[in-house]
């Protein structure tokens, strides 16, 4: 059954040699009660005129015009001329299988879910994929806490991009604009949101490794953000689900650590230094309680301790030996 009309929302600027790659996996989707927004952020290329020759290809695309604001900015825009039951979006750079959409709705239709998330698989030019999630059988998360503690232990990746959305659960929550890694502040806030989750492991997403993204190069590396957004995270975990306060705290930890060994071999040396200065003070009271760390070995409890307490030793320390300092991306 097809009965129910998906928005999906595709920010745009500076991709004229994605663009048609990506909207035309989407018009020829299998699904085909959909609603495709293609929001042009500004683009000072041919991109402004590829989205009005696809509207005038296809009457379920609609174009939104409008000054350079961002990737926040340009979701933002998007969000409330979406008059689907369900939301996706998708990055314009990045395309979808034939049979996305229909299996995710499938999936979420079944289950009885506000969300849907779905595999996502790395491709480069040359022709290599990896895949950037696990492989799993169809898991349903069946409350909030469950859902936010297979948020925490990475069963359900951040990215933004790789679910399909019950318009209800994400009204009110806009993207940060001016921040970078904008995923990282939106969506735990929509899992927080959200009652019933369903993962499916099929591979649907396409993830493009552009060389040219934010998630390359050391120039475009600003790690404070994420941090500030796990920052945000832990607090409201802390406050409204205490019982998942040590684990969001122990990931968090994890997080801070992999973000300043990343500094110290991306940024330059005085700016790296201040970066990890301010990890140090997003990280202070984030320390797992002793009944927590009690449950595990004393080596994994070790680890925790030095981490919080010998922040920046220990992150020379595991660049020095080659531990822990590798992006999957």
């Amino acid at each position: 059954m097809q009965n129910s009309l998906i928005s999906v929302i595709i920010p745009i600027y500076k991709v004229e040699k994605y663009l048609d790659r990506c909207v035309g996996s989407i018009v020829n989707q299998t699904y085909k009660n959909l609603e495709i927004i293609l929001v042009n952020d500004g683009s000072p290329d041919n991109c402004p005129k590829m989205c009005d020759s696809w509207a005038e290809k296809d009457n379920r695309i609609k174009v939104v015009h409008k000054e350079n604001g961002g990737l926040s900015d340009a979701r933002n825009a998007g969000m409330p001329l979406a008059c689907g039951e369900y939301i996706s979006f998708v990055d314009s750079d990045d395309w979808l299988e034939k049979n996305a959409i229909e299996l995710m709705y499938d999936a979420i239709d079944r289950n009885d879910c506000d969300v849907c998330s779905f595999g996502v698989k790395m491709v480069w030019d040359n022709g290599e994929q990896k895949a950037l999630t696990k492989s799993h059988n169809e898991i349903v998360f069946d409350n909030t806490e469950k859902i936010l503690q297979g948020f925490l232990s990475s069963n359900i990746i951040q990215t933004v991009w790789n679910k399909l959305y019950k318009k209800s659960v994400i009204d009110g929550f806009e993207f940060p604009v001016g921040k970078l890694y904008e995923d990282e502040f939106w969506s735990w806030k929509v899992m927080a949101n959200s009652n019933r989750l369903v993962c499916i492991d099929d591979y649907l997403y396409n993830y493009y490794q552009n060389d040219s993204s934010i998630m390359h190069g050391g120039a475009k590396y600003k790690p404070l953000y994420v941090a500030e957004a796990g920052n945000e995270k832990v607090g409201y975990i802390s406050e409204h689900f205490p019982q998942l306060r040590d684990l969001a705290c122990e990931k968090y930890l994890y997080s801070c650590m992999f973000l300043a060994q990343r500094s110290l071999i991306l940024l330059p040396k005085t700016e790296a230094k201040r970066v990890i200065n301010k990890i140090k003070e997003y990280i202070k009271g984030k320390l797992p309680s002793n009944n927590y760390l009690n449950l595990y070995g004393l080596k994994k409890k070790l680890r925790i301790k030095s981490i919080y307490y010998c922040f920046g030793f220990v992150c020379r320390i595991q660049n020095l030996l080659n531990i822990g300092n590798k992006s999957n991306i």
